[in-house]
């Protein structure tokens, strides 16, 4: 290995998958607020523009939020460092994809004020401490050692996307 700077197969195979559960996230959280923005506000609206917005940015922010833990782990962060960062990084990258599905959320519901778009980034902040604690301990676990250990150390002979020399003897 080049001191970390290849990524191991496993590596892209944890990033496609925190795209894909951060563009999910977006998708049931951002269809839900129909129904959060009637159970709180007595508001009704039809608009698709929670689960629109929800999908468009939770695939855009996972995303940049895997293409900055890449670069981090890359760069040499590593075990509980990394997994910090990753948390940090899913809190911020939680909190902006809720603003972002929040405004027009309530632009189409009527709703102003400050309290819809606390709640959201409230829901923000906590799956994008989740996302960011699953994904970045996964990501850790690929670059541990600079070598593609993330399915070996669960007990199976080769990583997911190690070739038979990337693996630890």
């Amino acid at each position: 290995m080049d001191n970390g700077k290849q990524i191991p197969g496993a590596c892209i195979f944890v990033a496609f998958l925190t795209v894909a559960a951060s563009t999910g996230i977006g998708l049931v959280l951002g269809g839900l607020t129909p129904l959060l923005y009637f159970m709180s506000f007595g508001v009704e609206f039809t608009s698709k523009v929670g689960w629109q917005s929800g999908i468009v940015l939770g695939c855009l922010v996972g995303l940049a939020y895997v293409a900055i833990l890449g670069m981090s782990a890359r760069r040499g962060k590593r075990g509980a460092g990394l997994v910090g960062f990753g948390i940090a990084a899913g809190i911020a990258a939680g909190v902006a994809a809720a603003i972002g599905v929040h405004v027009p959320v309530m632009i189409a519901a009527g709703v102003g004020g400050p309290t819809p778009l606390a709640i959201g980034v409230l829901f923000g902040i906590g799956g994008g401490a989740i996302l960011g604690a699953i994904s970045s301990g996964l990501m850790a676990c690929c670059f541990k050692g600079g070598e593609c250990n993330c399915i070996r150390a669960a007990g199976c002979e080769q990583g997911i996307g190690c070739d038979s020399h990337e693996t630890q003897s």
